[in-house]
């Protein structure tokens, strides 16, 4: 389908605070690049997995979309290189 990079995106927000976190997971929830959104603890408040065709899309989504987006701070990106395991299934 010509999304060939995977992406994973930690997020720190710019204020802690109720409303702050609500319109960031307004923005995660309207973005198709996003495929998983998990709140942390630690350092990073957030780490996305996104999907994007190329370099250049990565570069718009993170500089054209999260970066310049009222609640978000700073953004740390990292591109997944190979996939050693993915499952869905449960440990039982």
């Amino acid at each position: 389908l010509g999304f060939s990079l995977v992406n994973v995106i930690s997020v720190t927000l710019a204020t802690h605070n109720r409303d702050n976190a609500r319109r960031f997971g307004e923005l995660v929830a309207r973005l198709p690049e996003v495929q998983e959104a998990h709140a942390l603890t630690g350092e990073m408040d957030y780490i996305l997995k996104v999907v994007t065709p190329d370099l250049k899309s990565l570069s718009e989504f993170v500089n054209g979309v999260l970066l310049p987006h009222e609640s978000v701070q700073h953004v740390k990106t990292a591109i997944v290189l190979e996939t050693l395991k993915e499952t869905g299934a449960l440990p039982i």
